[in-house]
């Protein structure tokens, strides 16, 4: 799953918002209100609306990965590593 929690307390974080899912994420990058994360399972990259931290919501997603591994948001575009595909 995907959890947004809140730190302004190091000692004690909190889980304020979720998104469920059974993917396994392994690389998440935040801009402009939108969270992008990589599952690297079912190769493919998840675009989430998180302007509302307590629900986040499905937008968009992208299958042409085999095992994304990392993301980087640059300008209007993202850069997804993918363990089997290079660069995409």
């Amino acid at each position: 799953g995907f959890y947004i929690l809140n730190i302004s307390n190091p000692a004690s974080l909190t889980a304020v918002g979720s998104y469920s899912t059974s993917a396994s994420y392994y690389a998440v990058q935040v801009a402009g209100g939108y969270a992008y994360l990589a599952d690297n399972v079912s190769g493919t990259v998840v675009v989430l609306d998180v302007s509302s931290v307590a629900s986040p919501t499905l937008v968009g997603t992208y299958s042409g990965a085999t095992a994304p591994r990392g993301i980087f948001i640059a300008g209007k575009y993202v850069y997804v590593a993918d363990l089997s595909g290079g660069l995409k």
